[in-house]
């Protein structure tokens, strides 16, 4: 297993992505012009698209969890306060249906 997935696996919540710790690690291993892009559930997601998506989910315990997920996720102006203070002076914040898109440029 690689250093940066261990990381990275340490660093990762349930529901989200934790603080500014993972793009900081990001920047660190990415080479100059490097590019990154993480997708996240939104905590904002409207909740007739949060339930769409859970009737398609079998077991109990998977909806169960991605509610809480999507609970304990960042919303993009969180998202984007945590990285603006990293090192990180590209970045996008896209909001999707119940994600977020995140493209990070070193």
């Amino acid at each position: 297993m690689s250093h940066l997935f261990q990381t990275l696996k340490q660093l990762i919540s349930p529901g989200g992505i934790e603080g500014y710790f993972v793009f900081n690690e990001i920047y660190r291993i990415l080479k100059s012009n490097g590019r990154a892009m993480i997708s996240d559930l939104r905590k904002d997601a409207p909740s007739e698209k949060v339930r769409e998506w859970t009737t398609v989910i079998d077991s109990k315990i998977m909806r169960w969890g991605f509610r809480y997920s999507i609970k304990e996720s960042y919303t993009a102006q969180e998202i984007e306060r945590i990285i603006n203070d990293t090192q990180f002076r590209q970045f996008e914040v896209k909001e999707e249906e119940i994600n977020l898109e995140i493209f990070l440029r070193k």
